[in-house]
């Protein structure tokens, strides 16, 4: 039961990020519509359903140790090697940097509490 908690708690942390990410790219900066709001709905209730998936199902997660630690290792490449040197072009400014080290901290924190289950 803790290896399922423990990817549903993973599921959770990362739709934080990718949920902003999503209405930036639904709304295109603006402000939402009512046809957005559907589609956002949707996506915020995709990681719950899938946690809760994960937690009912009896699925061991030992096979997918290999998949999960390719999968963080390429995004890990793609946002040092692309998406983070993109924003500081972007946006030379000690904003993005804080926003940087502030979710850095926030994916410590929730892999400090995986590991503490």
């Amino acid at each position: 039961m803790a290896d399922r908690l423990d990817c549903g708690i993973g599921i959770v942390a990362h739709d934080i990020s990718d949920g902003l990410n999503t209405m930036l790219l639904v709304t295109r900066g603006a402000l939402p519509q009512e046809k957005d709001f559907a589609f956002l709905f949707a996506d915020a209730a995709a990681p719950i359903v899938g946690g809760l998936i994960v937690l009912v199902s009896a699925l061991r997660s030992s096979p997918w140790l290999c998949f999960w630690e390719l999968t963080s290792g390429f995004f890990l490449f793609t946002a040092t090697g692309d998406l983070l040197p993109e924003a500081h072009h972007r946006f030379p400014t000690f904003a993005v940097t804080i926003a940087m080290l502030v979710g850095i901290l926030f994916i410590f924190a929730a892999m400090t509490l995986v590991a503490s289950l």
